[in-house]
Formats: C-alpha cells, structure tokens, sequence
C-alpha cells in the first residue's frame, strides 16, 4: 500500500514538472524582438498530439526570415496613438493586404495583454494611401490566460472601415482554441518544454463596393498550430493549414542565418493570368511558379466555393462559361508560399 502511494506520489510530481502554464508574462512585451524562420513545407500529421509528446521539427529547412518586433505605447505611431491611447498596450507590424483593388499596408497590430488574456484590438494602416486607424468592434481574443493542458475557448470578433466613395470592408472571425497537447518540441534552433495550441478560424473577408452595389464575400478558414515555452516571449513554432490541408505554412523562432543559394519566397512567387476578362464565352487561367503543390478554387459572390482542384505548377487550362452563371467571381490560386486572388467577370 505505501509503495502504491509512493509511485502515486512520484507519479503527479513528474506530472507537474513536465507541463508547464503560459501567463500573461510569457506574451512578448515592448522592445522584445526575435527572427522568425520560414520553412519548406512539410508533410505532417497534425492531429499527433496528447500528453508529455515529443514533436521533431528538428529537420525543418529555413528559406527565409523576418524580425517580430513589438513596442510599447510609448512608441506608437502619432497618427495611431490617439485612438489606441486606452485600449492597446503593445503593438507590432502587420503583413499587407490586398482585396481586390484595395490596398492595405504599412500598418501595425494593436494589443491588449493583460492577466486574463492577449487580444488583438485593432490595427492602424494606409488604406488606398491614406493612414487609417481601425478599432475592432469586438476583439479577437488570442489567448486566454491561464493556457494549460486541456483548456478550451473561443472568441468571436469583428471589424469593418468605409472608404469614401469606394467600398465598405468588413471582416468576421470565430476563433475557438484548445490546448491539446504538453510536452517536448525540437527546432533547427533548440529544444524545448511547451504546451500546444490547436486554434480551428473561420473568417470571412467582405468587400461592398458603393458603385454598383456589389457585395463580395472571400472566406478565410484556416487551422493553426502553435507551441509556447516559457524559454521564449514568441511561439517556438507556428504552422497554419488551410482548409482542407491543401497549404501550410511553418514559421519558428531562430537565429539570424545566411540564405546563399536558397530560394526565397520572392522567387516561388506565382504568375497567373486569366483571359479573356471579362468573358462571354470560354476564357483560360494560365498560372506558372515554382512551389509544387497547388490549389485553384473559383468562389462566388457569396463566398462559396463551387469549384475546386489540386493544379501543377505549370498550369494551363480554358474553361467554358456555360457551367457558370453570369457574374463576379474570384479566383484563388494557393501555393505552398502564398494565396493570390484574382476576379473573373462572366458576362
């Protein structure tokens, strides 16, 4: 009976030592910055998962890096600072967007950590050229605090900014999270105890253009995979799979490395055309990269996906109009280094 209790005992000691709670001072805090490592991608199985696991990311191959770099509201921008003065405490730069004809780059994220949970409130970016700060309608809730092993969430926000004279441009998100595994990860750059989030998004991108009362809706649905340590303010990796696992992408935390000889991004960059377009009758989508697994989907109006297929990456192929109703759609190509959207008018 007392070595009973004694392995018991032992047993709920290792227990504890081997997961580890991620708080409100695990998140990055201003001036915190790290290179973060793009890598090849990979084929995965991202439902292994479970209690004190091992994950081997250890021959992951980088072809790019970027710097995460956050900064304090003592740094934010002017043209940002006076609407996300009381509702931000942190802020980084965020990657550029394109709808269509709208542009929106040059921006930051705007945050708020706090001891209950780490949320995106809003971001401030040039729109069309003009500096614009957008705060959320309801924010997206990342994190919530405290992350252990088992824990589940979710959140759901939304955004929207009008442009004058052009269109009005919305976005939903559902974010629902769940911690569901502990353990070990190892990285090109080290090894490390960590939890893992499994966060499943759906997200929906609006476009209502003034002119014409035309109404787009592009969805956005995604899966994320990220592992914390308490060893790093910044995931020890992150790996996004798009719907129905056709892209992923991985970036992890590494140290600055030299890229002679391999191909960037840059250079994996898709070329697609559609002609004619607009189209009365058949029309043809031309698309050449080098990244080798491709997705072409063609989505309607109201964001649904009616049609779809696995492309190589010398693609050429005329379609007829006749097995599409009149109207504006978008074509998506998705690569293993990004997603183009490009519109199709049939006539």
């Amino acid at each position: 009976m007392k070595q009973l209790l004694l392995f018991i005992l032992i047993s709920i000691s290792l227990t504890s030592i081997g997961q580890i709670t991620i708080v409100k001072g695990d998140m990055p805090s201003s001036d915190d910055s790290i290179r973060m490592s793009k890598a090849l991608s990979v084929q995965y199985d991202f439902s292994l998962t479970g209690p004190n696991y091992t994950w081997d990311f250890s021959n992951l191959t980088p072809i790019s890096q970027r710097v995460e770099r956050y900064i304090g509201k003592s740094d934010f921008p002017l043209l940002y600072l006076a609407v996300f003065f009381t509702k931000s405490n942190l802020a980084s730069e965020r990657d550029d967007m394109n709808l269509l004809n709208i542009t929106i780059k040059n921006g930051y994220n705007f945050y708020k950590n706090t001891s209950s949970s780490f949320k995106q409130v809003g971001y401030g970016a040039e729109v069309n050229g003009i500096p614009t700060p957008v705060s959320f309608t309801n924010s997206d809730v990342i994190y919530r605090f405290p992350m252990t092993y088992g824990n589940q969430d979710s959140s759901l926000s939304n955004w929207n900014i009008s442009i004058p004279s052009l269109a009005t441009v919305k976005e939903w998100k559902k974010r629902v999270n769940h911690v569901d595994g502990w353990g070990n990860i190892t990285t090109p750059y080290g090894s490390f105890q960590c939890i893992r989030i499994k966060s499943e998004i759906q997200q929906m991108d609006s476009v209502f253009y003034s002119s014409g009362g035309i109404n787009m809706g592009i969805p956005q649905n995604y899966t994320e995979y990220t592992w914390y340590s308490k060893s790093l303010p910044f995931p020890v990796l992150k790996a996004t799979v798009s719907m129905g696992g056709l892209l992923t992408t991985i970036e992890y935390s590494d140290s600055v490395r030299q890229f002679v000889g391999i191909e960037t991004s840059k250079t994996n960059q898709a070329d697609v055309n559609i002609y004619p377009n607009p189209t009365k009758g058949s029309f043809t989508i031309d698309f050449n990269t080098k990244s080798e697994n491709n997705s072409l989907q063609i989505i309607d109006l109201n964001g649904r996906v009616i049609y779809q297929e696995n492309i190589s990456n010398n693609y050429r192929k005329v379609y007829s109009s006749d097995q599409f109703s009149k109207g504006i759609y978008i074509v998506r190509i998705i690569s293993n280094d990004n997603s183009i959207n490009k519109k199709l008018i049939i006539q």
